[in-house]
């Protein structure tokens, strides 16, 4: 027996829009993540399987809260990413809903990034990224918000849809373009830290730091690419080991979990 022959969570995966839907699955994986944090079994998966097919339940604001901020701990890539000074809101909410203007306004901000860069690259650099990322979104099944999306990975929900399965699979495709002068930094902020470390991909030239590039990030809008200066972002941003190559990625593989 499968979670859709069961329970409605299923039901919520598949259509994960619902504002009812999405609140209840959103108390139930907190539900889940409080229990996995008590239980001393091993075998988790029967508690997983009661818990998910039990009826919602009406449940008071502060236990409610608590089970989120304990659930919240599991979910890893900067759940709750701290706001420090001069921190900027992801940007969702303020590019336009049509995709090919935010390929323009993508292709716009890599152009500035040196005189060198002509705007073919630039464009198809923009186009792949923002596409790439919608269609991660869509392979993901992703299910707002992206912190929930987390708690459903790390309890065997999900399979994919941690930061750094975005800044893997989305650098993956990006390499496979053939660019004269942008080139591809992986990057990571609060390392060794479980709640808020966070990966995600830089996109620079061979003249400019990293800290004068752009963020690439699809994990922080859930499949709509988020993009920043990097003196911008909210997030103090550090270059993994392994030197950038133009067309291509660091050779460092330790994206860490």
């Amino acid at each position: 027996m499968t979670l859709t022959d069961c329970c409605p969570a299923a039901a919520v995966m598949a259509a994960p829009d619902s504002p009812v839907g999405s609140l209840w699955i959103l108390t139930a994986a907190a539900s889940v993540g409080y229990a996995i944090g008590k239980s001393s079994s091993t075998d988790h998966n029967q508690m997983l399987h009661g818990i998910c097919c039990m009826k919602p339940n009406p449940c008071p604001g502060i236990f409610c809260a608590i089970l989120l901020a304990i659930a919240a701990g599991l979910s890893g890539c900067s759940a709750m990413m701290p706001h420090t000074a001069g921190s900027r809101p992801a940007t969702a909410h303020l590019l336009p809903n049509d995709q090919q203007q935010r390929i323009d306004i993508l292709t716009r901000a890599l152009l500035s990034l040196s005189p060198e860069v002509s705007e073919n690259e630039a464009r198809d650099v923009a186009q792949s990224a923002i596409t790439h990322t919608a269609l991660l979104g869509k392979r993901y099944r992703v299910v707002r918000p992206p912190e929930l999306h987390n708690i459903l990975v790390k309890i065997g929900w999900k399979q994919r849809g941690l930061c750094y399965h975005w800044t893997e699979d989305l650098l993956q495709h990006l390499q496979e373009l053939s660019l004269r002068h942008l080139r591809f930094q992986r990057v990571v902020a609060h390392r060794g830290s479980n709640l808020h470390e966070h990966h995600s991909v830089i996109v620079t030239t061979a003249q400019n730091a990293f800290e004068q590039g752009i963020v690439l990030d699809g994990w922080r809008n859930s499949g709509m690419l988020y993009w920043s200066p990097v003196g911008d972002d909210r997030l103090p941003w550090k270059p993994l080991h392994g030197k950038a190559r133009a067309g291509g990625v660091t050779d460092d593989r330790q994206l860490g979990n």
